[in-house]
C-alpha cells in the first residue's frame, strides 16, 4: 500500500514537532503585550509626541505600524506560521515566531528590528514622563520577547 504525504505533513517531518513547543507561549507573550500597548497608546500620534523632537521619529512610527503585522503573524495557525516561515528562508530557526517577525520587518523596512528597538529604547531612558516610561518597558519586554 502506497502512503501519499500531504505537503504539511512533509514539512513537519523535516522540521521535527519539538521545535514548535514553544509557538502557542511566545504568541501568547506577545499577544499581551500587543493588547497593553494598543490600550494605552491608541493612534500613532500618541507615539509621535514622544518622538517629537527625535531624529528617530520615522523609526518609532515603523515599529508602531509593524504591531499590526505582529498581530496579523501571531494570529496564524501552526501550519501557516511553517509555510511562512519556509518562505522567509527561516525554518531551521528555533523560535520560529521571532524568526519570522524579525524577517518581515526585515524585508518590509531594509532594516533590523532589534537595532531599532534599541535606537527607540536608547532616546526613551532620558524621558521622564509617564507614557515614555510605560512604552518604554513596553518595548524592552518586547525586545526581550523578540530575542528567546
Amino acid at each position: 500500500m502506497k502512503y501519499i504525504k500531504t505537503y504539511h505533513d512533509k514539512i513537519n517531518e523535516n522540521i521535527g514537532f519539538n521545535r514548535y513547543e514553544n509557538i502557542k507561549e511566545t504568541k501568547l507573550k506577545i499577544n499581551l503585550l500587543l493588547k497593553t500597548l494598543f490600550s494605552i497608546f491608541q493612534k500613532r500620534e500618541d507615539i509621535n509626541k514622544m518622538f517629537v523632537d527625535s531624529n528617530i521619529s520615522d523609526i518609532s512610527n515603523q515599529i508602531y505600524d509593524y504591531f499590526t503585522d505582529i498581530k496579523d503573524i501571531i494570529e496564524l495557525k501552526e501550519k501557516d506560521l511553517k509555510i511562512y516561515a519556509k518562505n522567509l528562508d527561516v525554518l531551521q530557526e528555533t523560535n520560529l515566531v521571532n524568526a519570522i517577525i524579525n524577517k518581515s520587518y526585515y524585508n518590509k523596512y531594509n532594516s533590523i528590528l532589534d537595532d531599532d528597538l534599541n535606537n527607540c529604547i536608547k532616546y526613551l531612558k532620558d524621558k521622564k514622563d509617564k507614557k515614555s516610561i510605560i512604552y518604554l518597558d513596553n518595548l524592552i519586554k518586547l525586545k526581550n520577547l523578540l530575542e528567546n
